[in-house]
């Protein structure tokens, strides 16, 4: 922004803008600087309450927490945690977990937040 500024500032004093041209560049270069600003302070806002595990959508992650220090499967546990169980044919078993859904969409909002956050 200041490399903007500083060439418009230039382009000024060069005479290749008028002041009027320089006052309106000036204020769309501040607009964009500020919406820029902001989209990253939303995008580390979702970010941190992702981390954070604060948002109502993010409320099931309680709900496996409290089973985080367990060393022993119980039938409460299986109860709360799988939706279902599948064995293959082939003697393969597939697990599907309540709230499988909403861990995988946590994990691709909190990989491209990680990545927008790298290209900033």
């Amino acid at each position: 922004m200041k490399k903007f500024k500083r060439n418009l500032y230039e382009n000024l004093v060069s005479g290749a803008l008028t002041k009027e041209e320089f006052a309106q560049y000036k204020q769309e270069y501040t607009a964009k600087a500020e919406d820029i600003r902001a989209a990253i302070q939303s995008w580390n806002d979702k970010l941190t309450e992702a981390l954070e595990n604060r948002g109502d959508r993010n409320r099931w992650v309680n709900h496996f927490l409290q089973f985080s220090e367990m060393e022993d499967i119980d039938r409460g546990m299986v109860a709360r945690l799988i939706q279902s169980i599948v064995i293959n044919a082939d003697k393969s078993i597939d697990i599907r977990f309540n709230y499988q859904d909403e861990y995988q969409r946590a994990v691709m909002f909190i990989e491209r937040a990680s990545e927008e956050r790298r290209a900033v």
